[in-house]
C-alpha cells in the first residue's frame, strides 16, 4: 500500500475543496430539513424539481436530486466522486432521517446503498 498522489482540489471548492466528516454532514442534512439555518422559502426552492422549457420535471432541485425510494418515501440526495474519495448524503424529509456515506478510496456505493441503510431507520 502506498499514499495517494497529492491532488490540489482548492480550485473546485464545491467538488472537493472542503473537508468534512460524516457527523458534520449528517448535522448539515438535518439542518436542510427544517427552517432555521435557511428560510422555508429557500428550502422549498432547493427541493423543488426544476423544469425544462417543455414543462417536464428534471428530478433535480438546486444541488439536490429529488425522488422516491422503492417504498415511495421521498428522498433528497447528492453524491459525488473525486480523486481518492466518494461521498453520498441522502435525506428522508418526511421522517427526518439522514444517511451519510463517505470513503477515502474510490468505493462503489451510491443511492441504492444509502436507501438500504435509510430503511433501517425509517418508521414502520
Amino acid at each position: 500500500m502506498r499514499p495517494a498522489v497529492y491532488v490540489d482540489n482548492s480550485y473546485k471548492w464545491a467538488g472537493g475543496g472542503y473537508l468534512s466528516n460524516a457527523e458534520d454532514l449528517a448535522l448539515f442534512g438535518s439542518a436542510m430539513l427544517e427552517p432555521g439555518f435557511l428560510r422555508r422559502e429557500t428550502l422549498e426552492l432547493m427541493f423543488t424539481s426544476q423544469r425544462l422549457r417543455s414543462g417536464g420535471e428534471t428530478g433535480v432541485g438546486i444541488a439536490w436530486r429529488i425522488g422516491k425510494d422503492a417504498k415511495g418515501n421521498r428522498v433528497f440526495h447528492h453524491g459525488g466522486t473525486i480523486d481518492g474519495g466518494r461521498a453520498m448524503i441522502m435525506m428522508y424529509p418526511d421522517s427526518k432521517v439522514v444517511v451519510v456515506m463517505l470513503s477515502n478510496i474510490l468505493a462503489d456505493f451510491g443511492e441504492p446503498d444509502a436507501q438500504e441503510i435509510g430503511r433501517i431507520f425509517l418508521p414502520g
